[in-house]
């Protein structure tokens, strides 16, 4: 990994590694579960989960890791995956 300086400043606090990995696992968990549970079937929830979620996943560790070129990327990525997520869904 290069951190280009200036664009990545570390944990926010104190015990951040452990709150980032505790809400990134509980996020991880529940795109598991959905898809499992949406397994067969072709609709606007599953795609919309299926990309929220992980668009919140990248999201939210930019923000954790104050990582600014992270958070903007995963803005763009979050933007694209649910717009395609949901005209693949609707055709």
């Amino acid at each position: 990994m290069i951190n280009i300086p200036y664009t990545y400043y570390g944990w926010w606090f104190n015990h951040a590694d452990l709150v980032y990995l505790i809400i990134d696992s509980f996020l991880v968990i529940i795109y598991c579960i959905i898809w499992i549970i949406c397994w067969n079937k072709n609709n606007v929830f599953k795609a919309l989960s299926l990309s929220i979620i992980p668009s919140l996943i990248f999201l939210f560790s930019g923000i954790m890791l104050c990582s600014i070129l992270l958070i903007i990327f995963s803005i763009i990525f979050s933007i694209s995956h649910i717009i395609i997520s949901y005209i693949n869904a609707i055709l």
